[in-house]
């Protein structure tokens, strides 16, 4: 009965969608169903969505002239290639075009910068000019992406600003991420790839930070070569740097996507190793905020909430005596100087000063 499962990972990995439907077609779900998209915030949300209950498209494509040209040339059988999945076509309202650096727009096939424009398009960031700049170029908006499209199909390579350059070669971190995590010994889904300046090259230095839990020496150094092997396989060149780090070390987002230029900061600075400690810092240090803007608060609403409970009290004495006196004191007038005088106590004694002006006018 599941009709669609929408995956708008960036970007869809073809081998995680395999790996799901085979271990749940066991259990009655349809690959017809699997719906690859594409989306973000600043569209508010949908850009791209393939035709329903067609299931997943997977484009194969030279990995030798993806990296070192930008061109996914479809692959033949036995070629080392790389596996992209189509998330569709525009929807209704939404253009779709891809750019090169220069913003001449790109071919069919050839990799470029994806843009979208669209009644639902953002018209920047709250309070953020300079992101907003950014952001915009025209009136497309620049969506940070990398991808290419194939008879209108928007195929996701990956982000922009993720890219390294490395033995002339732009290598797209999650590939190299996703077969790392799959050595075993290696926690899935917690590695970083990030380049690093090196001027004496005059290129990127192509780092592997990966969480494990293994402790000895020779099961570390054999994860090391395994890294090193599934790099060569994947990009063509092995890292600069294969790091070893303890669990829950990498930094992710709150929707648990890894952090790479936070990482790539930590590691400039020698700080990735103690980054688990800095964690438990920061969450003390967060806790303290939190407890101290409670106490801010609760020191701000207790005198306010007792005042309160004072008033309702006086005026809940006062009320009784008005309306006893209403019911019982003869005469009207002596009613109204009875009601007056309850009326000027509550404000004595809620200490609000009354001063009545042109009285003798009524």
């Amino acid at each position: 009965c599941w009709r669609l499962a929408l995956n708008g990972a960036e970007p869809v990995s073809a081998a995680t969608i395999e790996r799901f439907c085979r271990r749940f077609e066991a259990h009655g779900f349809r690959r017809e169903a699997m719906l690859p998209v594409y989306g973000l915030a600043e569209n508010t949300l949908a850009v791209t969505f393939p035709a329903l209950g067609r299931g997943p498209r997977v484009d194969r494509v030279r990995r030798d002239a993806l990296l070192a040209r930008g061109v996914a040339e479809p692959a033949a059988a036995g070629d080392d290639a790389l596996s992209f999945v189509a998330c569709g076509l525009p929807l209704e309202g939404v253009e779709l075009r891809l750019v090169d650096e220069a913003g001449a727009e790109r071919r069919e096939r050839e990799v470029g910068r994806v843009q979208f424009r669209g009644t639902s398009a953002t018209e920047g960031y709250y309070r953020d000019e300079e992101a907003t700049r950014r952001l915009r170029d025209g009136d497309w908006i620049d969506s940070g992406d990398l991808g290419y499209q194939v008879a209108g199909e928007l195929f996701l390579t990956g982000r922009s600003r993720d890219i390294v350059i490395h033995a002339g070669r732009n290598i797209s971190p999650h590939c190299l991420e996703e077969a790392a995590g799959d050595i075993e010994g290696i926690r899935k889904g917690c590695v970083a790839v990030f380049g690093v300046d090196d001027p004496a090259l005059g290129t990127e230095r192509l780092v592997v930070v990966a969480e494990t839990r293994v402790r000895d020496a020779a099961g570390r150094r054999e994860l090391v070569a395994a890294v090193n092997r599934a790099a060569t396989r994947v990009v063509g060149s092995t890292p600069d740097d294969v790091c070893l780090v303890a669990p829950h070390t990498l930094l992710k987002t709150s929707s648990g996507k890894i952090r790479r230029l936070a990482c790539r900061e930590l590691y400039i600075g020698g700080d990735l190793g103690a980054s688990r400690g800095a964690v438990w810092r920061r969450t003390i240090a967060t806790v303290g905020a939190l407890g101290a803007g409670a106490l801010r608060r609760v020191w701000r609403t207790v005198p306010a909430a007792l005042y309160s409970a004072y008033l309702w009290s006086v005026a809940g004495v006062l009320l009784t005596v008005a309306w006893l006196g209403v019911a019982l004191v003869p005469g009207l007038a002596r009613r109204h100087a009875l009601v007056g005088a309850v009326c000027r106590a509550f404000f004595r004694l809620a200490g609000v000063p009354i001063t009545v002006r042109g009285q003798e006018e009524l």
